[in-house]
């Protein structure tokens, strides 16, 4: 009998490699089938030289596709791609949010402000992606006598609740970019006032150092205080819930792949 789908806790296994392993396997064996053409591996080759010239000849193969082949790529592969290069888009901005690149400093709190952006964005856009694949997958197996529909129904439903139980992440961007507001408008403000404050403290040259500190410096010290705190909050945010994201991913791809699965082996839609 095969397991419940609902019974999907994960353990210790990366269920997200295990998922794609599927896969590939099934892709394999039509990898080798097409190997075994000569004709086939020329005509291949010709294709890769132009796709990587970028030439205006065919950068595609004329084959005549299974509907094993056409499922495996467009209903499996690519949307799991869409769902890890999400993940990954997630893990390199806190990359770019660690690391400022530029010499202008003026161009400190615009960069921050765009990775805070397209992370809001990305997380959005995954959220989106962890949606739509279920929902792909119920409507392709409705007709599929080896797998009960409803399971995807019931999956999508306990993904969800999971899901939103994370607060951090749930998806309530109105309170996202409320912090978003409050932190990087502070730093712009500075931003804007030191010319200002460095003017004032031009013409009021009474006091050079206070605590040790040249006074034409301490704008600029402030500012990059303040800066450095905020980029420190949002990269342990990004940090935690990068943690949750990997947690709930191995959840979802389990529960997927019982469904869809029978001993590991896929179950295509039109068995």
């Amino acid at each position: 009998m095969r397991k419940n789908a609902l019974n999907c806790n994960v353990m210790g296994k990366n269920e997200i490699k295990t998922f794609y392993k599927i896969i590939q396997v099934e892709i394999k064996q039509y990898i080798i089938k097409y190997s075994k053409n000569n004709s086939l591996v020329k005509e291949l080759t010709k294709v890769i030289f132009n796709a990587f010239f970028d030439s205006k000849k065919p950068n595609y193969l004329n084959i005549k596709q299974s509907n094993k082949e056409i499922f495996l790529y467009n209903s499996l592969f690519d949307p799991y791609n869409e769902i890890l290069y999400s993940y990954d888009t997630l893990k390199d901005i806190k990359y770019y949010c660690n690391n400022f690149p530029f010499q202008k400093e003026n161009l400190r709190i615009r960069y921050l402000r765009y990775n805070i952006e397209n992370y809001l964005n990305e997380m959005y856009i995954l959220k989106n992606r962890l949606e739509s694949f279920p929902k792909k997958l119920e409507r392709l197996y409705k007709n599929c006598s080896k797998i009960n529909n409803k399971k995807f129904k019931n999956f999508q439903l306990i993904f969800k609740d999971k899901f939103n139980k994370y607060d951090k992440i749930r998806g309530e961007h109105v309170h996202q970019y409320r912090y978003y507001d409050k932190d990087i408008k502070r730093l712009s403000l500075i931003e804007n006032l030191t010319p200002d404050i460095l003017e004032i403290i031009e013409i009021n040259k009474n006091s050079n150092t206070i605590d040790g500190i040249e006074v034409k410096d301490i704008p600029y010290k402030y500012y990059l205080d303040e800066y450095n705190k905020i980029k420190n909050k949002w990269i342990k945010r990004i940090n935690n819930d990068l943690k949750i994201i990997k947690i709930l991913l191995n959840f979802y791809f389990k529960g997927l792949r019982i469904i869809i699965t029978e001993n590991n082996k896929l179950i295509y839609p039109f068995e």
